[in-house]
Protein backbone atom coordinates (compact mmCIF):
# COMPACT_ATOMS: atom_id res chain seq x y z
CA UNK A 1 0.00 0.00 0.00
CA UNK A 2 2.85 2.34 0.83
CA UNK A 3 4.35 1.74 -2.61
CA UNK A 4 1.10 2.75 -4.28
CA UNK A 5 1.03 6.01 -2.34
CA UNK A 6 4.66 6.68 -3.27
CA UNK A 7 3.84 6.06 -6.93
CA UNK A 8 0.88 8.42 -6.82
CA UNK A 9 3.07 11.07 -5.23
CA UNK A 10 5.70 10.67 -7.95
CA UNK A 11 3.05 10.76 -10.66
CA UNK A 12 1.68 13.97 -9.21
CA UNK A 13 5.17 15.50 -9.09
CA UNK A 14 5.78 14.49 -12.71
CA UNK A 15 2.49 16.02 -13.80
CA UNK A 16 3.38 19.23 -11.98
CA UNK A 17 6.75 19.35 -13.77
CA UNK A 18 5.08 18.72 -17.13
CA UNK A 19 2.58 21.49 -16.43
CA UNK A 20 5.41 23.89 -15.58
CA UNK A 21 7.22 22.93 -18.79
CA UNK A 22 4.07 23.53 -20.82
CA UNK A 23 3.57 26.90 -19.13
CA UNK A 24 7.16 27.85 -19.94
CA UNK A 25 6.71 26.83 -23.59
CA UNK A 26 3.47 28.80 -23.75
CA UNK A 27 5.23 31.91 -22.43
CA UNK A 28 7.99 31.45 -24.99
CA UNK A 29 5.43 31.12 -27.79
CA UNK A 30 3.60 34.20 -26.56
CA UNK A 31 6.85 36.19 -26.68
CA UNK A 32 7.61 34.91 -30.18
CA UNK A 33 4.13 35.93 -31.28
CA UNK A 34 4.58 39.42 -29.82
CA UNK A 35 7.84 39.79 -31.73
CA UNK A 36 6.12 38.80 -34.96
CA UNK A 37 3.31 41.29 -34.36
CA UNK A 38 5.83 44.10 -33.84
CA UNK A 39 7.73 43.35 -37.05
Amino acid sequence: METERENLKLTQENLQIKKENIDAKQEKLDRELEKLKIE
